[in-house]
């Protein structure tokens, strides 16, 4: 037909990647061995550059519940699947040895190093040490989630933070691969793109459901398209296995009650499944982690890096940039949820993905009475450390109709979907002042899919979204 075969097949999809003639792509859909074509689509990064000087970092994390333990990933390994990432001291040993276990890309051109800045960032989140901010002369520390993580740097995301649907694929390929050589439990997806078609038809999210069957903790960002409003959350992030996370805006405070949903975080159902997502929210605003010096975000937003005397008082650093870096999203959401999954194999490493995303949705704090906003809740790795409670499955739940109420919504009983009504129940997943709303009130247009919202290349377009990616505010 005329096209060019870019990758072979898939491991976790029986399929390949191609350049085809647009003339000749319903052609190949009518062929009698074809079930299915998609568009190798764009990714993106979810950030959301904030330019204000800087207030989170650690003190953003400790809201979430982060324990005294001694718990601090050791031993196990996170897929960061971004846009690479670079050499930091504080993504090093005690001994002063790298963490990073491998670097990899997907892309047929430059180095699997951090170009971006990105996933650099992300793995600071999920895995940094706080060692350039714990000197003497230090007065704040930026210690990440599992500060002891092993990471394995799989770059799909180029110097601008864009990737293809394909590579994204070749790089959880290459986790099944090689996930047992190197104890790899869990993947961080801080990416995606905007939901054109079912999770049971779209490449990445049925990449991600053979991935968690595999054993393996998939945990994604829901996406920045809050402002959207109700039906924003993108993919691989509409996948029922997957582990989708909003962004929370803590107002740099250490209370929790202060708390207030980012405007940006995108918001449930899923479109066209109406599943029920996001399914917790972790913060991510204004979130500080490593900075990636010299990336395109580096150069690009430059008030967006701490000086140093913003953390520390050494004489030899107080008038130049530090090596720390602030961005706000769901991206930054993500390896929070990350990191506190790694604790718990640390804990119990036998713990399936169903358990893990069990026991985070059920411990979360019940903080808003909107599950398509919150989810299940504001993460408490405290509470799911301490939890024993076991699922074998753990599908998010469908949103539908109620039969017996006109014009009003239920959700799917998640107790009967995960295997025990007793443990796992609605109230104790998404606690008794759940409103699951009407129709009336979300709109047809919003929940159940409409050209009018998804459809329409005005909405999803490059220069009405994807041109707009790295947005002004981080609220």
């Amino acid at each position: 037909m005329g096209g060019t075969i870019k990758q072979t097949s898939y491991g976790l999809l029986n399929g390949y990647a191609a350049l085809m003639p647009a003339g000749q792509i319903d052609s190949l859909a009518l062929g009698t061995e074809v079930l299915h074509v998609s568009p190798d689509r764009r990714v993106r990064s979810y950030l959301d550059v904030a330019s204000l000087v800087a207030q989170g970092g650690s003190t953003s994390i400790g809201t979430t519940g982060l324990p005294t333990t001694t718990y601090t990933g050791k031993g196990v390994t996170i897929a960061v699947v971004d846009s690479g990432v670079s050499d930091h001291d504080d993504l090093k040993t005690s001994s002063g040895s790298s963490r990073i276990r491998v670097r990899w890309s997907a892309l047929s051109s430059g180095s699997s190093d951090d170009e971006y800045g990105h996933g650099t960032h992300v793995a600071g989140i999920l895995g940094g040490t706080g060692l350039d901010s714990s000197t003497p002369y230090c007065f704040r520390r930026f210690r990440g989630m599992a500060p002891a993580v092993n990471i394995v740097s799989l770059k799909v995301l180029d110097s601008t933070g864009q990737g293809q649907v394909s590579d994204v694929l070749k790089a959880l390929d290459w986790v099944v691969q090689n996930r047992t050589t190197y104890n790899i439990r869990i993947v961080n997806l801080s990416l995606g793109h905007p939901a054109f078609e079912s999770c049971l038809t779209d490449p990445l999210c049925k990449a991600v459901e053979k991935l968690v069957a595999t054993g393996t903790v998939v945990v994604v960002s829901a996406g920045n398209w809050g402002r959207l409003g109700y039906g924003s959350v993108t993919s691989p992030g509409i996948s029922p296995s997957a582990i989708t996370v909003g962004a929370m805006n803590d107002l740099n405070t250490l209370a929790v009650s202060d708390d207030v949903i980012t405007t940006y975080s995108s918001r449930g159902p899923t479109w066209p499944d109406h599943i029920l997502k996001p399914d917790l929210v972790a913060p991510g605003n204004r979130i500080v982690s490593l900075r990636r010096e010299g990336s395109y975000l580096d150069q690009t937003y430059p008030a967006n890096r701490l000086l140093a005397k913003e953390y520390t008082k050494d004489p030899k650093l107080i008038d130049k940039a530090g090596v720390y870096y602030e961005l706000s999203g769901t991206s930054m959401a993500a390896p929070i949820v990350s990191g506190a999954a790694a604790l718990m194999l640390e804990k119990e490493p036998k713990l399936n993905p169903a358990t893990v995303k069990a026991r985070l949705m059920k411990t979360a704090q019940k903080i808003g009475r909107d599950p398509y906003t919150f989810g299940a809740g504001y993460i408490n790795v405290t509470g799911a450390l301490g939890s024993t409670a076991v699922a074998v499955v753990a599908p998010s739940p469908h949103v539908y109709r109620n039969p017996l109420l006109s014009g009003q919504l239920a959700v799917e009983d998640t107790g009967a979907l995960w295997g025990n009504t007793a443990v796992w129940g609605n109230t104790a997943v998404w606690g008794n002042t759940a409103v699951w709303g009407s129709s009336a009130v979300w709109g047809d247009t919003a929940i159940w899919g409409n050209s009018a919202v998804w459809g329409d290349t005005a909405i999803w377009g490059d220069t009405a979204i994807w041109g707009d990616t790295i947005l002004t505010q981080g609220d």
